[in-house]
C-alpha cells in the first residue's frame, strides 16, 4: 500500500510569487535555449538567470503591491 507522504512549509509571498514568476519562465524553455546560443552561456548561468529573474519579478509583484494598499 503506498502512503501519501505530505510537506508542509510556510513560504513567504515573496517565495511564492517568485516560483510562479519561475514556473513561467521555464514553461518557455526555447528561451533558455536561445539565450544559451545566443549569448554563449552554459547551462548553469542560465539557470542561475533565471532564478534572478524570478526573485526580480517576485520584487517587482510586491512593490506593486504595496502601491495599492
Amino acid at each position: 500500500m503506498d502512503k501519501e507522504i505530505v510537506i508542509r512549509h510556510e513560504i513567504s509571498l515573496r517565495d511564492y510569487f517568485a516560483i510562479q514568476a519561475l514556473v513561467g519562465l521555464l514553461s518557455n524553455s526555447h528561451l533558455v535555449e536561445s539565450l544559451i546560443r545566443s549569448e554563449n552561456i552554459t547551462a548553469r548561468i542560465a539557470i542561475n538567470l533565471n532564478t534572478k529573474c524570478a526573485f526580480e519579478y517576485a520584487d517587482a509583484m510586491l512593490a506593486e503591491r504595496e502601491k495599492i494598499k
